[in-house]
């Protein structure tokens, strides 16, 4: 079983290549020749229902496309219950297949993912309809790397890749997405002798419009309406069709990082920082600002200067992200202050300690301005100014902040462990700050919000308690503190036991 809902943007990224990588339209799965499933020969079949399959493949796709990937897994498997009353080597098996192992492959459901993507790769074999087969070879290699069975991922790539190229020819658009998921897998195994080759091919190859030809879907059992020319189809005579390849920006975007990243850890500086430059530069050009592609394209280039200690550089990319984050800065449209606690970072080890305030200042105002100051991305952000003042021995600016963070997590989380954080924090405040009153009342609440979690005799409660005896120690209060460490050793004997 998989999740009710996830946000439509995030399944669909998750899904099969096609719809990340390809730029051309989309080609459906059609009739083929395949190799007769053994686990179905001998089922007593019943009269399919084409009409029903059909039906629950489309409420299917849609209930997928909508993000709602419980309704589409119940769609999905009902129109597989149907297909398997079709025959053996059926492609609408196949195509009901590979969508319900699809489905289970963006969600993250990967044993439930693989047989169904292994049946349809094997039925797909030496399809008329190449492209389908290459897809459906494409989503088994995913899954097979994902679960750490790599030779098998790298032989569908390779499979797919050549099946490609034997219709379309080498270096076609299609042939180029199967070589980047095989870079890919050996980037990933750090094979960098056979990654970065067939990076620097895919990147030729992957940024050039071609115009190529197609074949239109026109089986009506499987297509019904769907076989309609996208935007770039020229229909031609025999089925044939001309089709505009686009540069493929989401491919060329990730092999330029992956190629950075690459560089990098070879300790390549120079090259990895001209990759992670030209990614940053299409971002902008091509991305909506305060996107998370950009953010992340924007966190490599600083990674790089960091590793150079490349301050001024570093500091430059840091507020250039921070401007393009605040300027779409909204309760619809949220982002991580990560940048700006970088820069501080920064500031402070560069010793610009005023600039480095100002800037935490500046960012709890516009978070709690744009999201509200009950927002997490503020409460995050005031996290940051309250351990800066923690830091730099400014105890009383920190305290009011810390009390501040308690109340509105004790308001919005309850008494519980995600006060832990500020807890801790606020004993290594009033430790410094010699206020055992009040060091005092954190160690007692941390020992009770741990009993009421954990349990009594639990080992998270002994650092609390350890602490708390040592404080009472230093406060002559011994008879307490013995009670305490006799505590403390009645729980340590049964976590031996």
């Amino acid at each position: 079983m998989i999740h009710r809902h996830l946000p439509s943007g995030r399944l669909l990224l998750a899904l099969s290549f096609a719809s990340l990588l390809f730029a051309s339209p989309t080609l459906q799965a059609r009739a083929a020749d395949a190799v007769p499933d053994t686990g179905s020969v001998n089922q007593v079949r019943t009269k399919p229902n084409v009409k029903a399959w059909k039906k629950n493949r489309a409420a299917g796709k849609k209930a997928r496309d909508e993000g709602e990937a419980q309704a589409a897994e119940t769609f999905f498997r009902a129109a597989l219950d149907e297909a398997q009353k079709f025959d053996a080597t059926d492609y609408r098996l196949a195509a009901s297949l590979q969508d319900l192992g699809a489905l289970y492959a963006a969600t993250e459901n990967l044993s439930a993912a693989e047989p169904l993507l292994r049946r349809a790769a094997t039925m797909r074999r030496q399809d008329p309809n190449f492209l389908a087969e290459a897809g459906c070879l494409i989503d088994f290699g995913t899954v097979c790397q994902k679960l750490g069975k790599n030779d098998e991922a790298e032989k569908a790539y390779l499979r797919a890749q050549e099946a490609l190229e034997l219709k379309l020819g080498l270096y076609h658009p299609y042939a180029v997405i199967c070589m980047f998921h095989r870079a890919a897998l050996y980037d990933d195994l750090k094979k960098d002798s056979l990654a970065e080759p067939l990076f620097k091919s895919v990147l030729l190859h992957c940024q050039t419009s071609v115009v190529g030809g197609g074949v239109m879907g026109t089986d009506t059992a499987l297509f019904g309406g769907e076989a309609i020319p996208g935007p770039g189809f020229t229909p031609g005579g025999d089925n044939a069709a001309r089709v505009i390849y686009r540069p493929n920006d989401a491919c060329t975007l990730e092999t330029l990082s992956r190629l950075g990243m690459l560089c990098a850890r070879q300790n390549r500086l120079a090259e990895a920082e001209s990759y992670f430059k030209q990614s940053l530069k299409m971002v902008e050009n091509q991305a909506a600002k305060g996107s998370p592609s950009l953010e992340a394209s924007l966190g490599r280039l600083v990674n790089v200067y960091l590793a150079q200690t490349n301050y001024a550089g570093a500091e430059a990319i840091l507020k250039h992200s921070i401007r393009l984050q605040e300027k779409s800065l909204s309760p619809k449209h949220r982002n991580s202050f990560k940048p700006q606690a970088t820069l501080a970072s920064l500031y402070e080890k560069e010793q610009k300690i005023a600039e480095a305030e100002a800037l935490h200042q500046h960012t709890v105002a516009t978070a709690e301005k744009a999201l509200g100051p009950d927002s997490d991305e503020a409460a995050e952000t005031l996290l940051e100014l309250a351990r800066f003042y923690l830091a730099h021995g400014r105890y009383q600016e920190a305290e009011p902040l810390y009390r501040r963070l308690v109340a509105r997590t004790e308001k919005y989380q309850g008494v519980g462990v995600a006060l832990s954080p500020m807890l801790s924090d606020q004993a290594i405040l009033y430790t410094k700050w010699g206020h055992d009153p009040e060091l005092e009342a954190v160690y007692q609440r941390q020992i009770a919000i741990y009993e009421k979690m954990f349990g009594p005799n639990n080992k998270a409660v002994l650092k609390p308690l350890e602490n708390y005896a040592a404080l009472l120690h230093k406060k002559n209060r011994d008879s307490e503190a013995v009670l305490i460490e006799a505590r403390v050793t009645g729980i340590q004997k049964a976590q031996a036991r």
